[in-house]
């Protein structure tokens, strides 16, 4: 009974010895033999993804002497592509031959599949596959791209791709999607067959929103899917005009306003229009626009400054074109500078504030700071004749007055530079 434990027991290391055999390549007491491995047949086939090829991978291994080697394990792996062999190992027949089937992986193009046998001459040895949806391997953009005309228009030449097997040769019958995926439109058709050019085609109609179109060309898994097609919706014909900004702005009579009058000018849909003109006039008030006729920007835009009269109160200037909305009418208020105004100096070396302004006729009062260090006021630039200059002092008031319009200068005859001012007359 002992004997017979015993003898189960050997059987039972033995099955367990076979099954992590299985994949190994074959054992020997002996120096190890050397072995060369070569292809035999199977390689550069054409099949459909996803599908088992048509014809088994196989190699042949020959020993040293070069006789075919029976026995031997060669390991297979589906190396690129996707996809799967049969199983992860063969043995090689009586011929020294080992097979193995391969299913192709789910895209298209070249996928790769390797027999290896460790140690060998040769090893490892790698089949090509060519994988091929509807018959097709790769799909490129063809004519159409870059077009361009105004919101609603139908593009003058359809979107065109051509679909090709690995030869690049066209095939026909092959179905493709289009989509548009940037900016709306509307597709003459969302999916077409391929011709015998293998060719595929659709028109977009523009959508009412001016910009940047974008169509794709597609067939899930085939080399160069998806193709893009670019267009550009540009702005119909100009019909409205609005007020933008720079309204109600107040500034000192005869200076420019800080911010330009603009009005917006769209089509019928709302699209910024660039490129048109408008007329522009100053009404009451008198004064002046920079530009007279500005044309509208790429976002619509026309826009001019405006430069008040010499009177206070409220001024005008008109926006008109052949639009609805027009005219669009601004109005800004001129205010009349004060006749006085006053500056302190010092106590450091500084003229606080450093730039007054006044009418013509108005006079400014230079006050000394407590403490202040020995300044002066002593003109520089302005309408001739320049003012008298005041002298040298730590103390006291200066004033002088302006009967002419324009910019005054001045700095401090102890400290130059480093202490200047503006008067100016409006």
């Amino acid at each position: 009974m002992a004997l017979i434990r015993k003898i189960v027991g050997l059987t039972g290391g033995i099955g367990t010895l076979i099954l992590a055999y299985s994949c190994s390549s074959k054992g020997s007491t002996n120096p190890p033999p050397t072995y060369t491995i070569s292809k035999v047949s199977g390689d550069s086939q054409v099949g459909s993804a996803g599908a088992a090829v048509g014809a088994n991978l196989v190699v042949l291994v020959k020993d040293q002497n070069n006789a075919a080697a029976s026995g031997i394990t060669v390991n297979w792996s589906a190396a690129t592509g996707g996809g799967s062999v049969t199983t992860a190992c063969s043995q090689t027949d009586a011929g020294g031959h080992a097979v193995m089937g391969r299913t192709l992986g789910p895209a298209a193009g070249f996928q790769t599949t390797t027999a290896t046998v460790s140690g060998a001459t040769g090893s490892p040895i790698t089949f090509t596959s060519i994988s091929q949806i509807q018959g097709a391997f790769a799909i490129a953009a063809g004519t159409g791209t870059g077009q361009s005309d105004t919101v609603l228009s139908t593009l003058a030449s359809p979107f065109q791709a051509t679909v090709t097997d690995h030869t690049g040769a066209p095939v026909a019958g092959v179905i493709v999607t289009f989509a548009a995926t940037l900016g709306g439109g509307q597709l003459s058709q969302s999916a077409d067959t391929s011709d015998g050019s293998g060719h595929v085609t659709s028109s977009l109609t523009l959508p009412a929103t001016a910009g940047a179109q974008t169509v794709q060309a597609s067939v899930t898994g085939l080399t160069g899917s998806p193709v893009s097609f670019n267009a550009t919706a540009t702005a119909g014909h100009a019909a409205t005009m609005t007020k933008g900004t720079g309204d109600t702005q107040s500034a000192f009579r005869t200076t420019t306003l800080p911010n330009p009058h603009t009005v917006v000018v769209k089509d019928a849909h709302g699209n910024a229009v660039p490129g048109f003109t408008i007329h522009w006039v100053v009404g009451t008030g008198g004064g002046s626009m920079s530009d007279s006729v500005p044309v509208s920007n790429a976002s619509g835009i026309a826009s001019s400054l405006r430069t008040l009269g010499d009177s206070g109160g409220p001024q005008t200037d008109t926006a008109r074109a052949a639009l609805t909305g027009s005219p669009v009418t601004f109005t800004s208020t001129a205010t009349v500078p004060p006749a006085t105004a006053g500056v302190t100096v010092g106590p450091g070396t500084s003229y606080s504030v450093a730039s007054v302004t006044i009418a013509v006729g108005g006079t400014v009062t230079w006050t000394w700071a407590a403490g202040s260090l020995s300044h002066s006021v002593q003109f520089l630039t302005g309408p001739s004749p320049l003012p008298a200059n005041s002298t040298i002092m730590s103390s006291g008031t200066f004033m002088a007055t302006f009967t002419k319009a324009g910019t005054y200068t001045y700095d401090c005859a102890v400290h130059g530079t480093a202490m200047q001012g503006t008067v100016i007359v409006l």
